[in-house]
């Protein structure tokens, strides 16, 4: 009777809020240790045998049909069932009101045996949960270590009930998720390394057996005591991109620069031109705090798959309420096909075409708490494109899908669009216009090429931003700062598409 409602009618009737009704003598005995309501598939068997005169062969199969939700086999014997209690003297009535409670009891019911198993167990978990709360996340956390939606969801409620989620350590993190005292009395939940990306079960050991010899003083003494052995290049990049290293005092960037010099890797852009940029996606060239740069976010998205402790949508939330708008994850108490205004980046976003030839959009729309697929048709699709490769976030309305436990949802009109540098306090204006990006590889970032097109914009001042889009195994979005901002004219599009070729010029 869970998703009956019958649970609330259970608890009102048990405390006497409300009439317990047994609906007929021949099967008050069966109904009164459940205060009038369907609880096991056993008593639509007992009620069938005594109220209508069913066999208990006849009372199985009208059992079975409700165990499968079978609306054929209900509908069938919801006439026998009528018709045979009106020949024992049961008020017709009576008989399709007892009939109606079976299929209440439709909607979801177990065996004797399972239900029972099921409420202790249901009960065990709330008394934990209660009593035990830290420890409960904490379990649930490692139950869904290797899966990214699931733990990015537990991070958000563990911050939503102000329980601290502590950063990777790689001297105190241990495989798993731990909850920890800190210095004030207070416990967090530690974060353990297996949710680290590249990180394998055996690495781990290896660094843990090390590390109880004596813990690890710089990365340097963990480079020289870990060489050899199952950590491999990829499994220190992933640490030094989850900031485990940042309690020796040594920031992720910083680190991971020194660490791509040691193997030979160039840094992606000279640091002679990572100062004309708000920030990059890609890995930074100067050195920064934890969660100063858009690169550090980048790094531990790629280490975790999720936004963690430096999440871009930070420096939106207060916006959250200017535009009455929803999170991404409180979507999914709304009902399936409502309409809401939800707040979210951007962080993937194709466009394709259905067969019938309609151009679409597929995207990934998220917050720190929950990201879902958002679809963009094309009768809306030209309000959102100018926002598909620009950082920030997006207000919008959209309606709710919900597909069993799966969220998603359909834009329907676009309301917003917030840039960092708006976000931080200046006017909100809606980004409607087309966006100058240039298409430039590597290699012309880090050459004579970018300063030709530094020199040619300078010539044309204005309030227009425009971005560079590079390719490194995937493409990068480096974000111009407002001090190289521009005016569109045909004569500067004329002079890029000079300097970078027509292919390298996009004002759209």
């Amino acid at each position: 009777t869970i998703k009956a409602g019958g649970i609330q009618k259970y608890i009102d009737r048990k405390n006497g809020k409300e009439k317990v009704n047994y609906y007929h003598p021949s099967i008050e005995g069966i109904l009164k240790p459940t205060y009038g309501i369907i609880v096991y598939q056993e008593q639509i068997m007992q009620i069938a045998n005594r109220m209508a005169g069913f066999t208990m062969q006849e009372a199985d199969i009208l059992r079975k049909g409700v165990s499968k939700k079978k609306a054929d086999i209900l509908a069938k014997q919801r006439a026998v069932f009528v018709e045979k209690s009106i020949e024992k003297g049961v008020p017709k009535k009576t008989a399709e009101d007892v009939f109606a409670l079976i299929d209440f009891f439709a909607g979801y019911g177990f065996n004797k045996s399972h239900g029972v198993a099921y409420a202790i167990m249901v009960y065990r978990t709330a008394w934990l949960k209660t009593h035990y709360f830290i420890q409960y996340l904490t379990a649930l956390m490692n139950s869904g270590i290797d899966t990214e939606d699931r733990l990015k969801e537990l991070v958000a409620e563990c911050r939503s009930k102000n329980i601290p989620i502590l950063p990777p350590d790689i001297n105190k993190s241990d495989k798993l998720f731990t909850v920890e005292t800190q210095t004030d009395g207070s416990q967090g939940i530690r974060f353990g390394l297996l949710a680290i990306k590249n990180l394998g079960s055996k690495a781990i050991d290896e660094i843990m057996e090390e590390r109880s010899n004596r813990a690890y003083s710089t990365f340097k003494d963990f480079q020289r005591r870990s060489g050899g052995g199952k950590v491999n290049r990829k499994s220190v990049e992933c640490l030094i991109k989850a900031g485990a290293f940042e309690t020796l005092g040594e920031d992720r960037v910083t680190v991971l620069r020194e660490f791509n010099n040691q193997n030979g890797k160039a840094p992606i852009v000279d640091d002679s031109t990572t100062g004309l940029f708000g920030g990059s996606v890609g890995e930074p060239g100067a050195s920064a705090s934890s969660c100063d740069t858009a690169g550090a976010a980048a790094m531990e998205k790629e280490a975790f798959g999720f936004f963690c402790f430096c999440s871009p949508f930070q420096q939106y939330e207060s916006l959250l309420a200017k535009y009455n708008a929803k999170r991404v994850s409180d979507c999914a108490d709304c009902d399936d096909g409502s309409t809401v205004t939800v707040m979210g980046l951007l962080t993937s976003a194709k466009t394709a075409k259905s067969k019938a030839g309609h151009p679409y959009g597929k995207c990934t729309l998220e917050d720190d708490s929950r990201k879902v697929e958002l679809m963009v048709f094309e009768y809306v699709l030209g309000q959102f494109q100018p926002c598909f490769d620009r950082e920030g976030a997006i207000v919008l309305e959209a309606n709710v899908r919900m597909d069993g436990d799966e969220l998603s949802l359909t834009a329907r009109k676009f309301i917003d669009f917030v840039t960092p540098e708006q976000a931080k306090g200046s006017k909100l204006v809606s980004v409607t216009h087309p966006v100058l990006k240039l298409r430039m590889t590597e290699e012309q970032v880090n050459s004579e090429i970018l300063k030709d097109v530094l020199l040619l914009t300078h010539h044309y001042p204005g309030k227009e931003h425009w971005r560079i889009l590079y390719r490194n195994g995937t493409e990068h979005c480096l974000e111009v700062g407002n001090k190289h901002w521009v005016t569109i004219t045909p004569a500067l599009l004329k002079g890029l598409a000079k300097i970078l070729g027509p292919s390298g010029v996009d004002y759209s």
